[in-house]
């Protein structure tokens, strides 16, 4: 037992390392917010370039579980795109290291004391929206793992407050399926049909952290709620990366005429539990899945290109 919590504890670190060594310097400003008493933080970066008399987009991205808002900005390469095309980013931190996803998840901090991570995030975006000039129209959410879980939750939740949503390697909280969302809201997300830690098939996330529906059943959910069109056109897309074990087709659920809240899908063949575009040695495998066989990171496409791709055209009051 002693020699298991040790390899753990070694496990978090090395991993912790790998995303380290894998990232970027970046920029940003450090600020808080208390909500319910509660001291939060998050990180908001805008390109030197920007004109900031001219009201700005605003993408907020969710950290993984475990991970920080630091982390996260590193890891993704949203801010790249942000200099170039001007809107702002913005990483706010979990209350150690988890979202309160409500997915059951009793092992994390937020969940046993019921953070409100919504009302947080809803504030949050209030105050940067008043000191970095922001398009109200164009407010953005994307996360990854439990922080996709949570971009899933929020958008039901506060889905009048953002343009659209992205969740990456997630599936919606069981706890969620019969949830009415507030609107019809334009929805992205990416799964790797190999993924041990958040399955393809839905079930019980691993090391016993609650549980999740589908990624089929996930995107029936948004599609169905929107609106869309039952049956999807399919893409088939270039594989860029051949050496990579994945290939990735993408479903594009149009939306009704009335909302234009469609629905697209990444189905990465063969890919895990990683941040499509960012390439992950077999170390990271082993961690993330403890028996090396958790699917593969996909190099055919670049999760921040189709997600910022996929936002920029949609706007909160389109008619």
């Amino acid at each position: 037992m002693k020699l298991k919590k040790t390899m753990l504890v070694l496990s978090a670190i090395v991993l912790s390392l790998v995303f380290i060594s894998k990232c970027h310097s970046f920029e940003g400003e450090k600020a808080v917010l208390t909500v319910d008493g509660v001291e939060r933080s998050y990180i908001v970066y805008q390109g030197q370039a920007r004109d900031k008399k001219i009201a700005a987009p605003l993408l907020v991205v969710l950290h993984g579980g475990g991970g920080n808002g630091a982390r996260m900005q590193k890891l993704c390469g949203f801010d790249a795109i942000a200099a170039r095309e001007g809107f702002v980013t913005a990483y706010p931190d979990a209350l150690k290291n988890n979202w309160n996803d409500e997915r059951g998840d009793f092992k994390s901090y937020a969940h046993q004391n019921r953070i409100d991570d919504v009302k947080f995030l809803s504030q949050m975006i209030d105050s940067i929206s008043s000191s970095h000039n922001i398009d109200k129209n164009r407010v953005y959410l994307a996360g990854v793992s439990n922080g996709g879980m949570m971009s899933h939750l929020f958008a039901m939740r506060k889905g009048d407050k953002i343009a659209a949503m992205a969740a990456v390697i997630t599936s919606i909280p069981h706890t969620l399926k019969n949830e009415k969302p507030v609107r019809a809201l334009p929805v992205l997300m990416m799964n790797g049909d190999k993924d041990k830690l958040v399955k393809w098939e839905g079930g019980v996330v691993a090391n016993n952290r609650g549980s999740v529906i589908s990624a089929r059943d996930s995107v029936k959910f948004w599609a169905e709620n929107n609106g869309c069109a039952k049956t999807p056109e399919v893409i088939k897309l270039p594989d860029k990366a051949p050496g990579d074990g994945v290939t990735v087709e993408k479903e594009i659920y149009k939306s009704a005429p009335e909302n234009k809240a469609g629905v697209v899908f990444y189905i990465l063949h063969g890919g895990g539990h990683s941040w499509p575009g960012k390439k992950f040695g077999p170390l990271y495998k082993w961690i993330i899945t403890r028996d090396g066989e958790g699917g593969n990171a996909c190099m055919d496409i670049n999760a921040a290109d189709e997600i910022w791709s996929f936002f920029k055209d949609k706007k909160l009051n389109a008619k």
